[in-house]
């Protein structure tokens, strides 16, 4: 009997792969209720749960750090999905697995502490009150970074970026969302991606025909025998339910919508967002990031964190963080709504008649006023600008003298006096040579090259030697001179310095002068606002993200990026107004 029980479970499993490795369409067809290869969890797990509008439950401050829990019980509680592969699942061993699995488990052991999984799901209200009330100390996945869900929960840094994507037939001829309207688009109902899809379809104005769908597996079954056009999921999910038949199906290029997840702590826990972003940090500088990504995302390196200024080598741990709390004895949003004053500091203060200012400086102040004033004229306010403040902005947004600091580069011995919002701005270290000439870089310059840097940057020729590993000779001179010592004095072969530094030149001297393709620095421009001050902090990130959104970004970066170096910034989805002040307004 025995013998019978598992030779039937050997045929049964024989025939369920062949069925799984052989699928047709009219296979699918006739198994629309079957989950396809992918999507499976063990049967144990109850699917996730119809999302529900948040409660109206009143925000309550923690009277202690996650940080301290963790201390007392040496184990970090992680919030994770149990059935949402590729980021966590159940799996048939009994064991939580998947790209968020395997990055708590990498940070558990930076912290030397024992890691505890517990099962959530996509409903806001229980999720949050797990993390209110002790249960977990972090939520992964399961809580997006949204503008209705960042009034109850605070993030962490984004540590992966999906998107809402769309997949047609491969032989439809489609390569554009614009040219789905008035098409069959299918979605699951009360999903991330059906919130995504209304919003899309809103912005846009663009018509279509929705259709909804209990499970992922029925809309993918309709849209592989036509009855839809169009099917609507993450990319991540997309591409799993399809690994089947993946010469049948394409994901088009342009987003819905993109999907930023970061963990979730509760508000205003300062220690325990701190450890984590350091955390997150550090394993991105060693290399295991990547590790992960290459394991559940093959393909591209991962970029999506960049490392802040004195990160160090060392791992951080929970005994480095306080177990308790410290709130703003006054909040930023409130005194706006009553004076209508934004107090300003990290400007040069750089004059119109000030013919010995560097260039770069010139355009960093002017980019910095410029996203400021829009910022000021979308929420309404004036703006006061601290004079001759760029040496001591932090330690002005500190002391209450100041409400943010702009062009700030984010570093962790500032962290603990104020915080950081999203960045703005990409800078660093490029190298500027003659165009068709035969330099692409330091490896054509070892020899005893000269490369002209700045005589007023006292790092310049050390960080030049650094990138360059090998023999090259420095040439210092002004910023402002760069071009001269390479064109007419014939002092340098190529300069070596901030991008900012150079993009005058190759305006000045397009058909002489390139900047070649390599970062030997890469950093970003943040904006410092007061410490714990969270909604304030939500208030410019948002409004940074509709520059980005509407294009006004892109216009001002003109003068101090390349069009090829403007990233893609990163973009919440949510309401266009934030405590009173609107987010988006007509671009003056």
């Amino acid at each position: 009997m025995i013998c019978d029980i598992k030779n039937l479970r050997c045929l049964l499993t024989r025939v369920i792969n062949f069925c799984v490795v052989g699928v047709s369409i009219l296979f699918l067809v006739a198994l629309a209720d079957i989950r396809v290869v992918g999507q499976g969890a063990p049967i144990l797990v109850p699917p996730t749960p119809v999302p529900t509008l948040p409660s109206a439950d009143q925000e309550l401050l923690a009277s202690e750090s996650a940080v301290a829990r963790i201390q007392r019980d040496n184990k970090v509680r992680v919030g994770i999905l149990y059935n949402a592969p590729p980021y966590g699942e159940l799996n048939a061993r009994g064991v939580v697995s998947g790209f968020d699995a395997d990055i708590a488990n990498s940070m558990k052991d930076a912290w030397g502490v024992e890691i505890e999984f517990l099962q959530v799901t996509r409903n806001v209200d229980s999720t949050v009150r797990m993390l209110q009330n002790g249960t977990v100390d972090l939520v992964m996945s399961a809580l997006i970074n949204q503008h209705d869900v960042d009034s109850r929960v605070e993030f962490s840094q984004t540590y992966f970026i999906d998107r809402q994507a769309i997949m047609v037939r491969v032989d439809d001829p489609v390569t554009t969302l614009a040219e789905m309207a008035g098409r069959n688009i299918g979605v699951v109902v009360a999903t991330p991606a059906e919130a995504a899809l209304m919003r899309w379809l809103q912005r846009t104005g663009i018509s279509a025909n929705v259709q909804s769908f209990l499970t992922l597996d029925r809309a993918y079954v309709a849209l592989a025998v036509g009855t839809i056009d169009g099917l609507i999921d993450t990319e991540a999910q997309l591409r799993r339910i399809s690994v089947s038949q993946v010469d049948s199906f394409k994901v088009l290029e342009e987003a819905i919508e993109f999907e930023s997840h970061a963990m979730a702590i509760r508000r205003q826990d300062t220690g325990m967002r701190d450890m984590i972003n350091r955390t997150l940090q550090y394993l991105t500088s060693t290399g295991r990031m990547n590790e992960i990504k290459q394991v559940h995302f093959p393909g591209s390196a991962y970029d999506v964190i960049r490392p802040w200024r004195n990160l160090g080598d060392q791992a951080p741990t929970p005994a480095q963080y306080s177990p308790t709390l410290t709130y703003p004895a006054q909040y930023v949003i409130p005194r706006l709504q009553v004076e209508r004053v934004l107090r300003v500091a990290g400007l040069f203060g750089i004059t119109a008649d000030d013919t010995e200012a560097p260039e770069s400086q010139r355009r960093l102040d002017t980019l910095n006023r410029a996203i400021i004033d829009e910022l000021a004229r979308r929420w309404g306010v004036t703006v006061t600008y601290v004079p001759d403040s760029a040496t001591n902005a932090v330690e002005l947004v500190a002391n209450g003298q100041a409400d943010i600091a702009v062009g700030i580069t984010p570093d962790w011995n500032m962290v603990g006096q104020m915080d950081f919002s999203g960045y703005y701005l990409v800078r660093g270290d490029r190298l500027m040579a003659k165009v068709r000439g035969e330099t692409e870089g330091f490896i054509g310059l070892r020899g005893g090259r000269i490369v002209a840097t700045d005589i007023n940057d006292p790092e310049a020729v050390t960080r030049m030697r650094d990138a360059a590993d090998g023999n090259v000779e420095p040439f210092q001179t002004r910023e402002s001179d760069f071009a001269l010592a390479i064109l007419e004095e014939l002092n340098a072969d190529v300069a070596f310095g901030d991008i900012l530094q150079l993009i005058p030149h190759i305006e000045q001297y397009p058909d002489l002068l390139q900047i070649t393709d390599e970062w030997y620095s890469q950093n970003v421009i943040v904006m410092a606002v007061p410490r714990n001050d969270l909604d304030f902090r939500l208030l410019v990130d948002y409004s940074l993200q509709e520059l980005a959104r509407d294009g006004t970004l892109a216009g001002l970066l003109q003068p101090v990026m390349l069009p090829k170096d403007v990233p893609v910034f990163e973009m919440w989805s949510g309401a266009n107004e934030f405590m009173g002040f609107p987010l988006t307004t007509t671009p003056g």
